[in-house]
């Protein structure tokens, strides 16, 4: 039996990358992620209002919070990584 990982075609090295931290060197030589990449979404202002203040409840801001909702979701989907 296929699992839903390979059902929607997503193969066990993508799974790997979309799991895995992202490494890189700020400025200074400070440990930090590589560059994020920026995308636009649209959602309505009363999901937004709701994420505003969830992120506030947890001292981020709005984009650090979607981002780390984001990972926690594709770690849920995927399981953990070794």
């Amino acid at each position: 039996m296929k699992t839903r990982q390979e059902r929607n075609g997503i193969s066990a090295k993508d799974r790997a990358a979309l799991c895995a931290p992202e490494e890189g060197r700020a400025r200074r030589g400070r440990p930090s992620r590589k560059r994020a990449t920026q995308i636009s979404i649209s959602i309505p202002q009363s999901l937004v209002e709701v994420v505003d203040k969830m992120a506030e409840s947890e001292n981020r801001n709005r984009s650090n919070f979607i981002s780390a909702a984001l990972r926690k979701i594709v770690e849920d989907f995927f399981g953990p990584q070794k």
